[in-house]
Order: C-alpha cells, then structure tokens, then sequence
C-alpha cells in the first residue's frame, strides 16, 4: 500500500510500534429520513402511516439536499410505492421529484404508474399525467410499457377515457408542438396505444375537432397533413 505520506504529505504519527495510527471510522446514526419512518411505522394504521411517510417524503425533499436525498433513495422509493396503494396521484408525482433529483429504480416507477393506471383520480389526472410523462422522458421503458399496458386492456377503462380525453385535448390545443414530434413522446405513445395506431388517423381526427369548433382554417391545414401522411378523407367529407 502506498501511504499519503510517500506522495509528499506529513506523515502521521507512530505508536512505539513503528505502525501509522488507523484512524476510527464513527459509524453513521439514523438519518431524518430513517428517524421519520420509524416513527410513521409505529403507527397501527395504515393510513395514518402512509400520511407520515408522504409528509416526511416531501420534508426530505424541500430541504435541497441531494446528498442526503441519494442516501435514503432506495427505501423513499419503496415507501412511495406503498404509498401508492391509497394515494396513487400524490405517490407518482413526489416520485417524479425523486426521479428529477437522482433518478429512481425501473421497477419503482413500473410499480407507481400501474396503480395509477388502474386507479387514476379524474380531478388530478392532468396534474399526474405530467409527472408520468417526465418518468417516461427519463426512462425510455416505462413507456413502452405503458403503451403495452394500454394495448394488453391492463389498464381501467377510467383511464382510457380519461387519458384519450386529456391527451387528444393536449394535442389539439398545442398541434405546432406535437404534429411532427417522433412517436416516442409520451403523449403519441398512449394515443397509438388507445388507437388508431397512424399519425394520418389523428390528423383527422384533430381536423375534425377543429372544424366542429368552427376554426376552418386549422381544420383545413390538418386534413392537408393528414393526407399528406396517408389520409384519404377530404374536408367537408366526413
């Protein structure tokens, strides 16, 4: 072993020995982290525990510190998913801040997106889908995954409506942004998946939407694309 002092630094002192002095390593207490949740998981019920942890969760992550958030990241992971079971809105999104801050587990955000995908809260839904849709950003197999949920029906038919709803009126309100975007944004992927599976098939379906709302020129400029993508219907011709 090469010692620091060889390298030119100060030698450390000798016991009578001759060897260096190892210094002590102090073990490490509980983090706040870990001290919450031994206190949340002396609670009996399960709901008022899983208020604990959420609470101590979003502590942990308004206090800044990546460092300490990186230490506890695998056990905040687990509690959120757990926590999913009755919260499944608040747990996916406090796991997009734990994603943004140093990344999660595939499995973990798998785990979060499937109850919510089962049991999804209307009233949230656009607040959550955008969590889900930064995951999706971050890992390229959660989405593929989600699409496939849709696909294989693994998913509520509350969410289908709620996400064909939501999505188409993304789309339609911000066309300039996703008309030509690639089919793996997150948005074309869970339409596909809805169905239909071509972008010609939602151009006119969005032309139509804007022609029922009396916008006739955008109604016009969609068709085009639509053809141009391998659509056949024509405006007026519906």
């Amino acid at each position: 072993m090469k010692w620091r002092w060889s390298r030119g630094e100060e030698e450390p002192a000798k016991p009578a020995g001759g060897e260096p002095v190892r210094k002590v390593v102090k073990q490490r207490g509980p983090s706040v982290f870990e001290q919450a949740m031994r206190a949340a998981d002396a609670e009996p019920d399960f709901e008022t525990r899983i208020r604990l942890v959420l609470t101590a969760i979003r502590e942990l992550l308004g206090r800044d510190d990546d460092a300490e958030l990186a230490r506890d990241r695998r056990p905040v992971q687990e509690r959120l998913v757990e926590a999913a079971r009755i919260a499944p809105d608040t747990a996916l999104r406090l796991l997009c801040d734990v994603a943004d801050r140093c990344g999660i587990e595939t499995e973990a955000g798998r785990q979060a997106l499937t109850v919510w995908t089962r049991e999804p809260v209307a009233a949230e839904f656009a607040r959550t889908w955008f969590a889900a849709e930064c995951l999706i950003e971050d890992n390229a197999e959660l989405g593929v995954w989600l699409a496939n949920s849709v696909r294989a029906d693994a998913v509520s038919a509350e969410f289908r409506q709620l996400a064909r709803g939501h999505l188409t009126g993304l789309v339609d309100r911000h066309f300039e942004r996703y008309q030509f975007s690639g089919s793996s944004v997150p948005v074309w992927q869970v339409l596909y998946a809805l169905g239909p599976a071509s972008r010609s098939e939602w151009f006119l379906r969005l032309a139509e939407l804007a022609e029922e709302r009396g916008d006739t020129g955008e109604a016009a400029r969609r068709y085009e694309l639509a053809q141009r993508f391998g659509g056949a219907r024509t405006p007026g011709k519906r």
